[in-house]
């Protein structure tokens, strides 16, 4: 005899794998929308970041290796290793929608 569902079981089923996909969906939402927010900040970072590299270039080198200079050049480093650091979200949505779908067959 093969194991079966009560009708109670099984519409909790279906109703917990409901709830998992509208949840997998708002992630995936979510993702690109932080995505795009980080895209747009990483686009607002790399101009400054270039205009001030670009600024910091033209000063003359005694000016560079002096106390201002080194102080320009942290600050630049910092938005400069922003864009290095933070990449975008790319995380797959675990799936357990489709999983308790595969149970209810």
């Amino acid at each position: 005899m093969a194991f079966k569902l009560k009708k109670t079981e099984l519409d909790t089923l279906l109703k917990l794998a409901s709830n998992m996909r509208a949840a997998e969906e708002t992630l995936e939402q979510a993702l690109i929308d932080y995505n795009l927010k980080l895209s747009e900040a990483k686009e607002f970072v790399e101009k400054v970041a270039e205009d001030w590299r670009a600024e910091f270039d033209d000063k003359s080198e005694e000016w560079q290796a002096g106390e201002r200079g080194d102080e320009a050049n942290e600050i630049i480093e910092d938005y400069e290793g922003f864009l290095q650091e933070y990449d975008d979200l790319d995380v797959d949505t675990p799936g357990a929608a489709d999983a308790l779908d595969a149970l209810v067959m």
